[in-house]
């Protein structure tokens, strides 16, 4: 978890009440590092104090430890090895933190100052004899030295043809963009620490992103670009090196094939928008889980990696005009404790966002116990809180408790522990237990995201939030229709899901529900889930009943009057706080000073019968917008997968559908820069002149100007095999993808993976005619391999942890057959137990049964605990009258030699001496057991958090 501090007077007056200390030299105290000598160790450690400030602020200001470093390579190195890089690591058992600063201009390069062990950075190589000085600092704990590592890691040349790497030139991947104008459209913005857009997570869906799209958010043709994705993220992040060596910060980016548009306001030194280990991989989860909420939204990202919560950063999301919504996952926490703190100064630029330019901002209401409305995001009333709530995607509605590490009294909640991409180096990973509020708050966001764009959809609004008359802000104005951001507010109010209070779900929980979860009262939700929950569950219908709330055909849903008369007294303290205490009171965190009020009190109220509150000025309810007005035509479009250079394809749009059985106008974008001008013509022919992989796009249009789009894709090949029929004696080229890999998956038993052998295909003829046999890898024997099927796609669960290898048999009617790639499954067991104040022992086992010696692999490593403590131990117990072993290292291998079952257990330590403990279940020489279950937490051996050092901006 990144260590980020709040812009204000309290780094100065920490500073000022330093102790005058000068730096120890490291042991060596110099590193020189060449092609022939790319590596040296030192260690470190002497200083006395800790300094909570960051990695040496400046000369006799903090103790801490420097490296004196040179990098010498020659002329002409970094065009022979691009992307070559410094690594540069730290372990200790306390919490070390260090900066490396370029000696000739003083520039910070790069800095590791997160809570992980090890501490990692890397920076790129320059030309020539470069020195540097790195400054290590003991940021918090108790002294207890450190060694570490400084290496020089020369990248080879990575070829962009055969490796499937992209051979698209930053200019031309423009072209790949289609322009569909007038497409409604929904800008998410996400201000957060930094984004891996190598991630297959963010190339799931269709991009949504148009030419359209990338001028009204500033992206220039020449900073559209189609990175290389090969799997191999070193490589690729080498073979891109040119286009990263050439990002500049404070400039919008586009990646094709995402909806991703992202600029840096990262902090000094660092590079701007490369995804490397030493930033944060808080941004990928948080703008992963938006895209979870609605995966047509486009994310302006807004890196801010050492800067979290700048006015520069906030100026770019709050104020930009391209922006609908803004969501933030970060506030004000006391080091060591993670507890918030009441706060008296709003975010920058949210009061100007919301009430003078009609957006809305969703902010996070923190993972410990305290009042979200006191929070300088979640707090201000023009603002949105989201607090937790333990939901199973995958279940049916009703199954699902309130998360009590999150804040109490927001406006809604959202699922607090998601399955989401969280990595800056890696390609396919996704952590399956991303636990905090700052994924509650875009994954809330990326759902009224979708309520939104519908809306725009079925009305024909184009572009973004607009003036409808006299500074009037909407986000939606179209066919006489206009709702403005508190309409859209209050139909997320009142669609907003309420759990079922006798369905106590112990699901998808981050900790042991008995202690960090409970069931919702019945009596009195609201006082747990506010106004409810924002879910993109399609069966507990939010999206539905928002868009009825707001007029459209369907059913409003309907709450008990408790929910508005408690959700309305708090607004209205809210409004007291903000408009008049607040700015009475003095502040040391920085922020915005509030107090302003707009004229007119712009809040839609619900229906309250309390008599001190404000009548309702609710204009909501379904069917305003009825079947006698217009409803937006659904927009289908198929046509070929595959095609040769030349040959005449047919895309057809004929299966649209329009519910007021209106004419349709069909405008094609071909992908090709062909694009053909609206007709009533629903299908078009097409030959491609060169081969690579085209997207299609139709925009179906009805006469009031509401539209839909679809969009197909289509591989033009070279032609040199076409045109000859089967037979004995064909060659058949297999395929196999599983979870769309080709080569390795990760997964959690029990885990259903599907497996893909749609690909197969002749490699000298012409047809798909094929049985397919799928092998699984967890067969004991051929006799019970799949039965063979004409299905290319299907599924397959794996129940217990393990390594397999699956394959396909592909066969034709001639007799021809082809065995394809094989595809490496990893099945892991995964146990989270959490214990008190915040640290949770997560034990990934990757073998749970086996015959003797059976060898297991435990991997602690997501193991993590409050904001500003550490894991300082991990303690494996493999329950075999071994001795535990306890140190450091997060992960340990084991072999059972002796038949039997065993519970072996992880304790975790933290730095406040508080543990948990996770147990699994491993059988030996048996026929397989059941994965193991959770223990009751550790209790906590207690200690405190230590003293106040100051205050911190920390994710959520």
């Amino acid at each position: 978890m990144r260590k980020s501090f709040l812009a204000g007077s309290l780094p100065a007056l920490l500073l000022c009440l330093s102790p005058a200390v000068s730096a120890f030299d490291t042991s060596p105290a110099t590193a020189e590092l060449t092609a022939s000598n790319p590596r040296v160790e030192f260690a470190g450690g002497d200083m006395l104090l800790s300094n909570p400030l960051g990695a040496c602020p400046g000369a006799n200001l903090a103790e801490c430890d420097r490296l004196t470093l040179t990098v010498d390579v020659p002329a002409g190195f970094t065009e022979q090895f691009p992307g070559s890089t410094v690594e540069i690591s730290l372990e200790s058992t306390s919490d070390y933190d260090f900066v490396v600063r370029e000696d000739a201009s003083g520039a910070t390069v790069t800095s590791a100052v997160t809570t992980s062990n090890p501490e990692t950075a890397s920076f790129l190589v320059q030309d020539g004899l470069t020195s540097y000085t790195v400054d290590f600092n003991l940021y918090l704990g108790v002294p207890a030295g450190f060694g570490g590592a400084v290496e020089l890691v020369v990248r080879e040349p990575s070829g962009n043809g055969d490796g499937g790497g992209s051979e698209v030139e930053p200019g031309d991947a423009y072209d790949l963009v289609p322009s569909v104008p007038a497409q409604p459209r929904v800008v998410v913005a996400v201000i957060d620490s930094a984004i891996n857009p190598y991630h297959d997570g963010y190339y799931q869906q269709p991009s949504t992103v148009t030419k359209e799209v990338l001028a009204e958010l500033g992206v220039s043709p020449e900073n559209v670009v189609a990175l290389t994705r090969t799997g191999d993220f070193a490589a690729d992040l080498a073979a891109d090196a040119a286009f990263w060596s050439a990002v500049e910060p404070n400039t919008p980016y586009h990646f094709v094939g995402t909806n991703i548009i992202a600029t840096s306001y990262a902090g000094a030194g660092i590079n701007p928008l490369l995804p490397e280990s030493s930033k944060s991989s808080h941004g990928v989860g948080t703008s992963s889980s938006v895209l979870a909420g609605n995966p047509e939204a486009i994310i302006y990202f807004v890196e801010s990696e050492g800067a979290l919560g700048s006015e520069e950063s906030h100026r770019a999301a709050f104020l930009h005009p391209a922006v609908d919504i803004v969501s933030t996952s970060y506030g004000v926490s006391i080091p060591g404790t993670g507890f918030q703190l009441p706060e008296n100064r709003a975010f920058e630029h949210t009061y100007e966002s919301v009430v003078g330019k009609g957006k809305l901002h969703f902010s996070s209401a923190g993972n410990n116990v305290g009042f979200s409305n006191l929070r300088a995001g979640a707090g201000p009333w023009w603002s949105i809180g989201v607090s937790g709530i333990e939901e199973d995607p995958e279940a049916e509605p009703g199954s699902e408790s309130d998360q009590l590490l999150s804040g109490i009294l927001p406006d809604f909640v959202s699922d607090y522990t998601q399955a989401l991409p969280y990595c800056m180096n890696c390609e396919t990973e996704i952590n399956s237990s991303v636990p905090g509020t700052s994924f509650s708050t875009p994954l809330a966001a990326g759902v009224t995201s979708a309520v939104l764009l519908e809306a725009r959809k079925r009305l024909g609004h184009s572009g973004g939030i607009v003036d409808s008359g006299e500074g009037a802000m909407a986000m939606v104005d179209a066919n006489g229709v206009t709702m403005n951001n508190w309409f859209i507010r209050r139909a997320m109010e009142q669609a907003a899901y309420i759990p079922s209070g006798g369905d106590f779900g112990v699901v998808g929980s981050l900790t042991d529900p008995l202690s960090t979860s409970t069931p919702i009262n019945p009596l009195a939700p609201w006082l747990q889930i506010a106004w409810g929950e924002l879910s993109a569950v399609p069966a507990k219908g939010v999206v539905d009943s928002a868009l009825a709330h707001l007029g459209f055909q369907g059913e409003d849903r309907v709450k008990d009057l408790g929910f508005c008369e408690f959700q309305t007294e708090l607004l209205l303290q809210r409004q007291t706080y903000w408009n008049d205490i607040a700015p009475q009171l003095p502040t040391v965190t920085g922020g915005e000073l509030t107090g302003q009020t707009p004229e007119e009190d712009p809040f839609i109220y619900c229906d309250s019968m309390v008599p001190t509150h404000p009548e309702s000025n609710d204009p909501g309810g379904s069917g305003q917008i009825g079947s006698g007005d217009n409803a937006a035509p659904v927009a289908v479009l198929t046509g070929p997968t595959v095609a040769e250079i030349n040959e005449e394809v047919v895309f057809t749009a004929a299966e649209s559908t329009d519910a007021d059985g209106d004419s349709l106008q069909y405008g094609f974008d071909l992908g090709d820069g062909t694009v053909t001008p609206p007709s009533s013509d629903a299908t078009v022919l097409h030959r491609y002149q060169e081969a690579g992989d085209y997207l299609v796009t139709v925009t179906v249009t009805d006469p009031e100007g509401s539209m839909d789009t679809a969009s197909h894709s289509i591989t033009v090949t070279g032609g040199e095999t076409g045109g000859n029929e089967p037979g004995p004696g064909s060659s058949i080229s297999a395929s196999l993808r599983v979870n769309d890999q080709s080569e390795r998956v990760e997964a959690q038993a029990p885990a259903t993976l599907t497996f893909d052998a749609s690909d197969s295909a002749y490699a000298d003829a012409e047809g798909n005619a094929f049985t397919y046999q799928f092998v699984f890898g967890d067969e004991a024997s051929s006799e019970e391999y799949s039965a063979p099927t004409t299905e290319a796609v299907v599924t397959h669960e794996y129940e217990a942890a393990g390594t397999y290898t699956a394959y396909v048999i592909v066969v034709d009617e001639f007799g021809n057959s082809a065995e394809s790639n094989e595809v490496m499954i990893e099945t892991t067991i995964l146990i989270t137990v959490g214990g008190d104040n915040g640290t949770v022992a997560q034990l990934t086992v990757d073998e749970t049964s086996g015959p003797a010696p059976l060898q297991v692999v435990f991997d602690g490593s997501q193991s993590f605990t409050s904001e500003g403590e550490t894991i300082t131990e991990y303690c494996f117990d493999f329950d075999d009258g071994e001795a535990p072993q306890c140190g450091t290292e997060d992960t340990a291998t084991y072999v059972y030699t002796r038949p039997g079952s065993y519970e072996p257990s992880l304790m975790v330590t933290a730095s406040d001496e508080s543990t948990a403990t996770a147990k699994a279940t491993v059988s030996v020489g048996g026929t397989g057991s059941n994965p193991g279950t959770p223990s009751q937490p550790a209790a906590s051996t207690g200690g405190g958090s230590g003293a106040l050092g100051g205050l911190l901006l920390l994710p959520l």
